[in-house]
C-alpha cells in the first residue's frame, strides 16, 4: 500500500457513517452556488456507476490541484458561507472503496477530467467537449446494486432531505419542508419548533449535521438550520461552541415570541404546562379557559370541570363556582384538583308522585310524625330535573334521604327515587306494613341525623301506633 492510500484510507475510516459522502458531494454543489444536484444510479455487467450531477460554478486547474487534489488544503476555513472546513470531504467517496472516482470539472473556459484510481493515485486531462459544473462518477464491481441503491437513497433522505437545493435521485426529488408549527429567522440561522418529545435537529444550509433526542427543550421538537453550526472531523456529532450557544438563543426567542401566544391562542393547555415559567404577567391574565384567567385558575385547590356548559354547569356559576370545561393538558396545567360537576352536583326537579308511590309517602310522612313538626311536607325527587341544586353526595347513593337547602321554600325531605333502598317498597302500595318501612327509615336515618336517631329509634320500637 502507498504511502497516500495509507493515509487517504486512515482518515477515509473515521468517518462514522460511509455513506455520508452522499453529503459531502452535495456540500461541496452547494459551497459551488449549484440550485440542484442530480443522483443517478446504472448497472450493468457487474458494474455499478453512480453520478453526482451539479450546474454550479465548476473547478479550474489552480482549484484542482489546491482543494481536490490536497488533503486539508482549503480555502473555506474563514468564509461562513462555505461548510466544508475541513478541506477532505471529497475523501468520503472513498469510504465504500470504490475502483474509480472520474471527476469532469469545467471553470472560465477550461474544461478537465480527474481520475482516480484505486491506489488513490490520480491522473488529469484536459477535455475538449465543455462540461456545466461539476459531475462525479462513482465506479465499482458490484454483482448487484440492490443493497447499494437502497442505502444510498435512505441516505440521501437522511442527511439532505433539507437541503437548500433541489435533490434528486434517479429522477425523484427527495427534499422535504424544513419548518414546524412556529419559525423564527434572524441572520445566518432560522429555528423552527413545536410542542413534542425533544427531538434536536442541527443543520447547516439544510445539511443534517444531527439528529437526536436530548434534554435540552424536552417538550420540544426543535430544529435549528444555521450556517454558524460546525461538525467534529469525524462528522459524528456537532461542536457546542459559542456558535451553538447564539443559535440556542434564537430557540429561546422563537419560544417566546412565538410558540407561547400561539398556545394561548390555541388554548392548548398540554404544551402550555412546560412554560408556564416563561409568561409574562400580562400572558397571565387573558382568558385562558373563558372567563376565567390562568391567574384566577391558579388560585384555585380545586376546580369544577364539566363535558359542556350545560343547565348544571351555568347554576353552579351563577353562585359564583368556577366551572371550566374539560380539556386536555388542564391538570398538569393548574395542579389543582378537578372534579366533575355531574359527579358533585345534581339538578332535581320535586315532582307529583304516582298513586302508588303517594301511599307509600304517606306511610313515611306518618312515621316522620312521631318526630315533631320538623318536617312541613314529604315530596318526592325523580332525578334529573332542572330546579333545586344538590349537592351528589346528599342526593345520590348512598343517602336516601336529604334536606333541600333552598331557603327561599318551606324545609321540606326529599326521598332519593334512584336509591336501591327504596326500590320495591313504592311498588308495594299496600301490600308491605309499617315495619317494612320502619326497617328502610332505620337503614337511612342514624348517617342523615344522628342528633335525632334515638328520637327515631324510640319511634320504631312503638311500632307506629
Amino acid at each position: 500500500m502507498t504511502p497516500l492510500k495509507e493515509l487517504i484510507d486512515r482518515l477515509v475510516d473515521q468517518f462514522s457513517d460511509p455513506y455520508a459522502f452522499l453529503r459531502e458531494m452535495v456540500q461541496n454543489s452547494l459551497d459551488a452556488g449549484s440550485p440542484e444536484v442530480e443522483f443517478e444510479l446504472e448497472h450493468a455487467q457487474g458494474t455499478t456507476v453512480l453520478t453526482c450531477q451539479d450546474t454550479g460554478e465548476g473547478m479550474d486547474e489552480q482549484l484542482i490541484d489546491q482543494r481536490l487534489t490536497r488533503i486539508f488544503a482549503s480555502s473555506k476555513e474563514d468564509d461562513l458561507t462555505k461548510i466544508g472546513q475541513f478541506g477532505i470531504g471529497f475523501l468520503s467517496l472513498f469510504a465504500l472503496k470504490p475502483d474509480h472516482v472520474v471527476v469532469d470539472t469545467g471553470r472560465n473556459g477550461q474544461f478537465w477530467r480527474v481520475h482516480f484510481t484505486p491506489d488513490r493515485t490520480f491522473s488529469k486531462a484536459r477535455l475538449t467537449d465543455p462540461v456545466e459544473g461539476t459531475r462525479i462518477r462513482w465506479v465499482k464491481h458490484q454483482d448487484s446494486p440492490r443493497e447499494f441503491e437502497e442505502n444510498c437513497r435512505q441516505a440521501l433522505q437522511h442527511w439532505c432531505r433539507h437541503a437548500e437545493a433541489h435533490i434528486r435521485w434517479n429522477g425523484r426529488e427527495i427534499n422535504q419542508p424544513f419548518d414546524l408549527q412556529v419559525s423564527l429567522q434572524v441572520q445566518g440561522t432560522r429555528v423552527s419548533l413545536q410542542p413534542g418529545r425533544g427531538f434536536l435537529g442541527l443543520y447547516n444550509r439544510g445539511l443534517t449535521l444531527s439528529e437526536e433526542v436530548e434534554e435540552l427543550w424536552p417538550d420540544l421538537d426543535v430544529k435549528i438550520n444555521s450556517r454558524y453550526l460546525t461538525h467534529t472531523l469525524t462528522r459524528d456529532r456537532v461542536v457546542r461552541n459559542e456558535n451553538f450557544q447564539k443559535a440556542s438563543k434564537v430557540v429561546e426567542e422563537a419560544i417566546d415570541q412565538l410558540l407561547i401566544p400561539r398556545l394561548l391562542e390555541r388554548g392548548n393547555l398540554r404544551a402550555l404546562a412546560p412554560h408556564l415559567g416563561r409568561l409574562s404577567q400580562e400572558q397571565r391574565e387573558l382568558p385562558l379557559l373563558a372567563p376565567y384567567s390562568l391567574s384566577q385558575l391558579q388560585d384555585q385547590h380545586l376546580v369544577l370541570v364539566t363535558e359542556r356548559l350545560d343547565p348544571l354547569a351555568q347554576r353552579l356559576r351563577e353562585q359564583g363556582k368556577i366551572v371550566v370545561e374539560k380539556r386536555a393538558g388542564l391538570q398538569q396545567l393548574l395542579g389543582a384538583t378537578l372534579l366533575d360537576v355531574h359527579e358533585a352536583y345534581v339538578l332535581a326537579e320535586v315532582r307529583k308522585a304516582s298513586p302508588g308511590q303517594q301511599a307509600w309517602l304517606q306511610r313515611l310522612q306518618r312515621v316522620l310524625s312521631g318526630l315533631g313538626d320538623h318536617y312541613q311536607s314529604i315530596r318526592l325527587a325523580v332525578l334529573p330535573g332542572h330546579l333545586p341544586l344538590l349537592p351528589c353526595h346528599q342526593i345520590y347513593e348512598p343517602i336516601p334521604l336529604a334536606f333541600q337547602p333552598d331557603p327561599a321554600q318551606p324545609r321540606q325531605l326529599l326521598v332519593n327515587a334512584r336509591h336501591a333502598l327504596w326500590k320495591d317498597l313504592w311498588d308495594l302500595d299496600q301490600e308491605w306494613g309499617d315495619q317494612a318501612l320502619c326497617q328502610a327509615l332505620w337503614s337511612a336515618f342514624p348517617r342523615l341525623f344522628p342528633d335525632e336517631a334515638s328520637r327515631l329509634q324510640f319511634a320504631l320500637r312503638e311500632d307506629l301506633r
